[in-house]
């Protein structure tokens, strides 16, 4: 099966998206209204751009927490989890906008 032409946002377009979406902070994101800011995105496009934005950025947030966490070993890496499990120490909490703001893009 043939996939999809891959979607190419520019930097200043991805940057205003996630302006746009941090000032929804607590509120529920309007995909419509961010839409109108682009001349040829779609309420959709903008939807799948930003689960892709969050996904990444979690992503990178384990990896780091993880490589925070990993204690050396003299066995090697014993401490690493298995099956792609969390690190014993960790406790998993959905990112929210709010709380990725912050964090330099």
């Amino acid at each position: 099966m043939k996939r999809a032409p891959r979607a190419v946002w520019a930097e200043e377009e991805v940057a205003l998206l996630q302006y746009a979406v941090s000032l929804y902070e607590w509120r529920k994101v309007d995909h419509h209204a961010i839409a109108r800011l682009f001349v040829d995105r779609s309420a959709a496009d903008v939807k799948k751009r930003c689960a892709v934005l969050r996904d990444r950025k979690r992503r990178r947030e384990r990896w780091r927490a993880l490589r925070d966490t990993e204690q050396p070993t003299d066995s090697g890496n014993e401490s690493l989890p298995c099956n792609g499990e969390l690190h014993p120490t960790l406790v998993w909490v959905p990112a929210q906008w709010h709380d990725l703001e912050p964090i330099a893009w």
